[in-house]
């Protein structure tokens, strides 16, 4: 004797607003760069290596800021691209930066920070030499809106050459 399956329908049904509504059908999809964090990261690699400073700003919120390997502080994505714009032009128009997949770590839904290790290779000096390659950490908050991860502050230290990355390292070594 063959069992037949049971299928039971439910309808779930929810309450909109016509503002919500339209929202919906007018809203632009997600955009690919900003699915992700992943996605935001390697969207601003992309951008700084292809010198394309303004796509590499678009990843930034518009109140966003920027502290420099230098200590610069930037505030807003303006000023984040106008800095950049000119570091590019005298410093790094020959640079390429490669950097390690970030490290997550979720605040809230909402919220995100993403730690990223970076290497840059044929940087100028300001006489026109080339300068010694440089490697940091960028440290990065993120925030969810819509769909899309959007850069809120970053935070990028250069690492000392030559000093050891963490004094509990050292101490272990001289054991």
């Amino acid at each position: 004797m063959a069992e037949h399956a049971r299928h039971d329908r439910r309808v779930v049904t929810t309450t909109t607003t016509l503002p919500q509504t339209l929202s919906r059908l007018t809203r632009p999809p997600p955009r690919p760069e900003r699915a992700t964090i992943h996605a935001v990261v390697a969207a601003l690699t992309d951008a700084w290596n292809r010198h394309d400073l303004t796509a590499m700003g678009e990843l930034y919120r518009t109140d966003a800021d920027f502290v420099n390997i230098f200590g610069g502080y930037l505030r807003g994505r303006d000023e984040i691209v106008r800095e950049h714009i000119e570091r590019h032009r005298l410093m790094f128009a020959a640079a390429r930066m490669a950097n390690t997949a970030p490290v997550v770590r979720t605040l809230t839904p909402t919220l995100a920070l993403a730690r990223v290790a970076w290497t840059m290779r044929g940087i100028t000096a300001p006489d026109g030499k080339p300068a010694p390659d440089r490697e940091g950490l960028m440290l990065h908050v993120l925030e969810h809106i819509d769909g899309e991860w959007s850069i809120i502050t970053t935070q990028n230290t250069e690492l000392s050459q030559g000093a050891p990355r963490r004094f509990l390292d050292l101490l272990a070594a001289a054991s």
